[in-house]
């Protein structure tokens, strides 16, 4: 395979399906490693943990009509 195939390999799922067994058996591992996150982790992450209000809702409306920005 070449340098292209294999890239490519790592980048795209559906070309991936398309190898054959030993062709994927011959791709090296991905530089960037297998990422896994748990679930409390990625609430943690996310802020999935609780509702975090950023804005005041007059603010938001002030600057979604285009009036003048809350804040400088």
């Amino acid at each position: 395979m070449t340098n292209f195939d294999i890239v490519r390999a790592w980048t795209d799922a559906e070309y991936r399906e398309t190898l054959t067994a030993e062709q994927r058996d011959q791709l090296p591992g991905n530089p960037a490693g297998v990422v896994a996150v748990d679930n409390d982790e990625l609430a943690r992450i996310s802020g999935g943990a609780r509702p975090i209000v950023t804005t005041a809702i007059t603010c938001t409306q002030y600057t979604w009509l285009n009036w003048k920005a809350c804040c400088y």
